[in-house]
C-alpha cells in the first residue's frame, strides 16, 4: 500500500497559518484604510454630500463643508471615486478664502480611501500645498496633527511623492517639527509625528543611509519617552529606518539599544512586545554584531512566553527559528535552553497543544538546534533534558496530528528530531531516564495515518526503533 501527502497548496496543514497571516494583514489594512467595515453610501447620505457641494458652489463654504464632513467623518462609509473627485475639484475651484481647518478635515476624512489616481489629482491642486505647509507649522496643534496624519496616509507606498521630503530643506523642517513635538508631551502629536516618520522612512533607497540615521535618531528620542500605542508606532519607525541599513543597526547596538528592547519585551503591552520581537527578527542576518547582544533578548523571550497571548508566542517562535538557524548563534542557543528547565517546559506545552502554527514553530526551532549542534558536547544533556521534560513523548504525539504531518517540510523535521533523540539515547545508554519506557511510548505513537507518505526517512526511523526494541537488553548498561 502506498502512502502520500496530498499535493494541495490549500491543505488543512497550512490553512491555519494562512488564516493567521490573512487576519494580521486585514487588521493592518483596516487600521490604514478602514475599508473592511465600510458601507455603501445610502441615498440620503449621497444626497447630503451632493447638497453640500451645491452649497459650496453658492458661496456658503462653511455650511457646505460641514454637511459633507457630517457624512464622511465617521469613516464607516465607502465614498465612490466619482464623488471623491468632485469634492476635491469643488474645493480647489473655490475662489473665496476657504478655512484651512475645513480643507484639512475633509482631506483627512478622504485620505483613508484615496487611490493613486485621486492622489495624483490632489497633488496637482493647491489643496496639497495647503496640506504640505501645515505639516511644518506649529502655531495650531490641531492643524499639525491633521496634516501629519493625512500626509502619512498619502505617502504610503508612493515613493516619488515621499522623495520630495528628502531634500536638505525638508529634512531640516522635519527635525524642527520633531523638536517641537517633544516640548508638547502630547500623545496625539507623538502619534502623528510617528506615523509621518514611518511613511518617510518606508523603503528608503540604500543611498539614503543619511536619512535613515537621521530619522532613527529622531524616533529613538520619542521612543524612549513613550509607552503603549505611541511606543508601538515608533517601533515601526525604527524598523523602517534600520531595514537594509546595517550601519544604523551597529550604531544602535553600540549605544545599548538592545537593553531598551529587552525592557519593552519584558514589561510593555502585547502590541509592543510583538513589534519589538519582529524588529529584532528583522535585524538578524543584517549584521554579525547582533549576535553579541542576543543572549539577553533570548532569555527575556523565554521568560515571557508562558504568560503571553498566542500572537506573541507565535512571533517569539518565529524569532527563535531565525536565531536557531544561525551557525554563529546556534551553539549558544543550546546553552541558553539547557540552562533553564522552564525553557524546555515551554516547548513541551506548545507541542502538546492544539495550535498547529505554534507546533510548526517549536519543531522548526528544535530541528535547527539539533542540526547545528550535532557535534556539540552539550547535545547529550540537551536530549536527556528533553526526555526528562516529556518533550520526547510530546514530539512522538505530533505524528498523530494529521494536519501537521501533511506539511511535508515540517514532517521531515519531525522525523529528523525523533531519529536524533533515539540515536543519542541509545548511544549514551543512560540508566535513567529509562530508554525502554521512552522508546515504547514513542514507538506506540508512530502509527502512520493513511494520508502519510511513507518516505525513506520514516522507514529508517521505524527500523531504528524496532531494532532497539529487539535488542534493548543488550544495549542497556
Amino acid at each position: 500500500m502506498s502512502y502520500r501527502i496530498p499535493n494541495n497548496p490549500f491543505s488543512n496543514g497550512l490553512k491555519y497559518l494562512r488564516k493567521l497571516r490573512t487576519e494580521n494583514r486585514a487588521r493592518l489594512i483596516e487600521k490604514r484604510r478602514r475599508l473592511n467595515d465600510l458601507n455603501a453610501l445610502s441615498d440620503t447620505q449621497n444626497q447630503e454630500i451632493t447638497a453640500g457641494l451645491a452649497v459650496i458652489s453658492q458661496g456658503d463654504i462653511n455650511v457646505g463643508c460641514s454637511m459633507i464632513h457630517s457624512v464622511i467623518a465617521t469613516r464607516n462609509v465607502q465614498i465612490p471615486v466619482q464623488l471623491q473627485t468632485e469634492i476635491l475639484k469643488r474645493l480647489n475651484e473655490v475662489n473665496q478664502i476657504i478655512t484651512v481647518e475645513w480643507v484639512l478635515e475633509l482631506l483627512h476624512d478622504l485620505s483613508m480611501c484615496l487611490d493613486d489616481t485621486l492622489v495624483s489629482l490632489l497633488v496637482s491642486t493647491r489643496l496639497f500645498q495647503i496640506l504640505k505647509e501645515n505639516c511644518f507649522q506649529t502655531s495650531n496643534v490641531n492643524r499639525l496633527v491633521l496634516s501629519l496624519n493625512t500626509m502619512a496616509l498619502i505617502l504610503q507606498n508612493r515613493q516619488n511623492l515621499r522623495d520630495e521630503f528628502l531634500s536638505p530643506q525638508q529634512l531640516l523642517q522635519i527635525q524642527s517639527i520633531c523638536a517641537f513635538g517633544l516640548t508638547t508631551e502630547s500623545a496625539d502629536i507623538f502619534k502623528a509625528i510617528g506615523s509621518f516618520l514611518a511613511a518617510v522612512a518606508h523603503n528608503l533607497p540604500p543611498i539614503r543611509e543619511d536619512v535613515a540615521m537621521l530619522v532613527y535618531s529622531l524616533s529613538l528620542t520619542y521612543f524612549e519617552q513613550s509607552f503603549g500605542d505611541v511606543m508601538a508606532i515608533f517601533l515601526i519607525v525604527i524598523k523602517n529606518t534600520t531595514k537594509n541599513f546595517p550601519k544604523v543597526i551597529e550604531s544602535a547596538l553600540s549605544n545599548g539599544v538592545m537593553q531598551t528592547f529587552v525592557n519593552v519585551i519584558m514589561y510593555d503591552n502585547e502590541k509592543c512586545k510583538v513589534r519589538a520581537i519582529k524588529l529584532l527578527r528583522s535585524w538578524c542576518g543584517q549584521t554579525d554584531e547582533i549576535w553579541n547582544s542576543m543572549d539577553s533578548a533570548v532569555f527575556v523571550i523565554f521568560s515571557i512566553v508562558e504568560c503571553s497571548e498566542s500572537q506573541t508566542v507565535f512571533e517569539a517562535l518565529k524569532f527563535l527559528g531565525i536565531v536557531s538557524s544561525s551557525s554563529v548563534y546556534a551553539q549558544r542557543l543550546l546553552n541558553v535552553v539547557v540552562s533553564n528547565r522552564k525553557h524546555l517546559l515551554f516547548f513541551e506545552s506548545v507541542l502538546s497543544g492544539s495550535c498547529l502554527p505554534l507546533c510548526f514553530g517549536a519543531i522548526d526551532v528544535l530541528s535547527n538546534v539539533f542540526y547545528w549542534s550535532g557535534d556539540s558536547k552539550g547535545l547529550p544533556q540537551f536530549v536527556r533534558d528533553l526526555c526528562n521534560c516529556q518533550i520526547a513523548e510530546a514530539i512522538a504525539k505530533c505524528f498523530q496530528k494529521d494536519e501537521l504531518c501533511e506539511h511535508q517540510e515540517t514532517f521531515k523535521k519531525l522525523v529528523c528530531i525523533t531519529k536524533s533523540i533515539f540515536e543519542t539515547v541509545a548511544t549514551e545508554k543512560w540508566p535513567t531516564p529509562n530508554p525502554i519506557d521512552i522508546f515504547e511510548s514513542i514507538n506506540g505513537q508512530i502509527m502512520m495515518p493513511r494520508n502519510l507518505r511513507l518516505d525513506q526517512g520514516l522507514c529508517h526511523l521505524v527500523a531504528r526503533v524496532n531494532l532497539y526494541m529487539e535488542n534493548k537488553e543488550v544495549l542497556l548498561p
